[in-house]
């Protein structure tokens, strides 16, 4: 019986040492999960500004090859491309005003 008692008493650490670093691996994947989805979304965004950029490159590549000067699709490539430069700023401000915390 003494040494069922003593097996018993020398699981209790073990357990205890198991279920901590079990609890550490949980908090680490749900960290890595939302640092996954951060990441997708500055992908997309990042893909954004490159289509906007080529289209309005193209855009006005076009005009200024055909007529000396750029007109209204240049206007609405060049608003699109403004438009996805500042949804990248506002993106990483706040990824950084969430790093602080």
């Amino acid at each position: 019986m003494p040494i069922l008692t003593t097996l018993g008493i020398a699981c209790i650490p073990g357990s205890l040492a198991v279920a901590a670093i079990k609890y550490m691996f949980s908090k680490w994947i749900k960290k890595q999960d939302s640092r996954d989805k951060m990441r997708e979304n500055r992908d997309y965004l990042m893909y954004k500004g490159i289509t906007a950029s080529v289209g309005l490159s193209c855009t006005m590549a076009k005009e200024l090859e055909e007529k000396q000067h750029a007109n209204g699709e240049t206007q609405e490539y060049l608003d699109y491309a403004l438009k996805t430069k500042h949804d990248l700023e506002d993106y990483y401000a706040k990824m950084a005003a969430e790093s602080m915390n």
